[in-house]
């Protein structure tokens, strides 16, 4: 099973980074973890002669049981390209995909699968709750492209 964890990353006087994760329980809520992630900070950042970066929590979430063919493989991915608010180009690759995904004789991904047509959906327009954005906050507002992409040891 997965561990739930905060995870700061400490910048020095050259711009290197380290990061560093103190785990926590799974059954910790939200608003706990925030608070012992704000005591951690005001604890470690007396200790440091760099300068606190970035913090994060990351909560370990169960998993629905998924049955494979057998002959996944993570190099075999799709790469969905999405255009944003502020005219970004934001991807996300997603490993062992299926091939029936894509359109016949192509490496385009077929747009109107069912599957792939629910996972578009779920990032552009959300669930009514979270509205899915890039790494700036900016909104998600369409599909760039999405095609097949191979892994880097392909």
């Amino acid at each position: 099973m997965t561990q739930s964890y905060i995870s700061f990353t400490i910048i020095d006087d050259k711009g290197e980074r380290a990061s560093r994760q103190v785990y926590i329980p799974n059954t910790v809520t939200l608003a706990q973890a925030t608070t012992f992630a704000a005591a951690l900070m005001a604890a470690v950042g007396p200790l440091l002669d760099g300068k606190l970066d970035a913090v994060s929590v990351t909560f370990a979430l169960p998993v629905p049981t998924i049955v494979t063919s057998g002959a996944s493989d993570v190099q075999e991915m799709a790469r969905f390209a999405f255009t944003t608010a502020e005219n970004f180009v934001s991807a996300i690759t997603i490993p062992t995909v299926i091939e029936t995904i894509f359109q016949a004789g192509s490496k385009l991904v077929d747009l109107t699968d069912t599957a792939v047509d629910t996972f578009l959906s779920l990032l552009l327009d959300g669930d009514g709750v979270v509205q899915p954005v890039d790494a700036h906050g900016d909104d998600l507002d369409g599909i760039d492209s999405a095609r097949e992409a191979w892994g880097k040891y392909r």
